[in-house]
């Protein structure tokens, strides 16, 4: 993660399949000193199959969130290359990932988002987690400030590691 100039904020998102075929997401905001300041975890029923949706959810996930918590976020990031590249260079995706692409660029108008770019798993580790982390299906959890504690030392881990950008 390459944390974010002074007093602008970063938002990470990933997901995890189960082995019963549901869906794992999560997100992590941080600020530029990689403090967390906001993160979720939610398990939903998905196409397990298409990874292309199911990153899209984990990103609207995590923008709406933050944009419900009152949030501006100045970086957005996710380890989905292919995703990367179809909503900033307009990339064709199915049907029902570009749905969401439409939603996500709602969200990333309202929040303000500056730059959109990949991260790869080795910086998107909290995230990562979280998506695994997700609690039964139909719910989620959400941390405000305090990250639970099994995610610390990833949280400084992510901070020394920087992302790719492809816009």
């Amino acid at each position: 993660m390459d944390p974010p100039p002074y007093g602008q904020l970063n938002l990470n998102s990933d997901v995890g399949v189960f082995s019963d075929g549901s869906v794992g997401l999560g997100f992590v905001v941080r600020d530029s000193t990689g403090k967390m300041i906001l993160a979720g975890a939610r398990r939903c029923s998905a196409a397990a199959n298409n990874r292309t949706l199911i990153e899209t959810l984990a990103i609207r996930y995590g923008a709406s969130s933050a944009l419900s918590h009152g949030m501006h976020i100045d970086q957005l990031e996710s380890d989905s290359r292919n995703l990367v590249r179809a909503i900033t260079h307009s990339r064709e995706v199915d049907v029902l990932s570009s749905l969401i692409i439409s939603d996500i660029a709602d969200l990333v108008s309202e929040l303000g988002v500056q730059e959109f770019s990949f991260a790869g798993r080795t910086t998107n580790c909290v995230a990562h987690f979280l998506s695994h982390f997700g609690p039964s299906v139909g719910f989620d959890i959400v941390w405000d400030r305090d990250p639970p504690v099994d995610c610390i030392h990833l949280l400084e881990e992510d901070v020394r590691c920087e992302p790719i950008n492809l816009v």
